[in-house]
């Protein structure tokens, strides 16, 4: 079996924007394979709509085009976040 990376079991806060503007927060996890990395995240956080009714959840109907995630460091400064973003539209939905 293979192991588990310890930081695929935590919640990564998630800070959601359409450009400058903050929308809304969420959590993810991450998953390793093939050592490549995924942020693993609800459809409702990235594409900013209702799952059950396809309607937005934003009044203005924003959004989001941009994902902060705030992730821990492994090695010396465990504990330490970082943030890394992805804006590109085609991988947030």
């Amino acid at each position: 079996m293979p192991a588990i990376d310890e930081f695929s079991l935590t919640t990564v806060p998630i800070d959601l924007y359409f450009n400058k503007e903050p929308l809304s927060k969420g959590t993810a996890f991450t998953w390793e394979r093939d050592n490549k990395h995924y942020l693993i995240t609800n459809w409702h956080n990235v594409s900013g709509r209702d799952p059950n009714t396809d309607n937005h959840l934003s009044p203005t109907a924003t959004e989001p085009n941009i994902l902060y995630g705030m992730f821990n460091t492994k090695g010396q400064n465990i504990g330490h976040k970082h943030r890394i973003s992805n804006s590109h539209p085609s991988e947030l939905s």
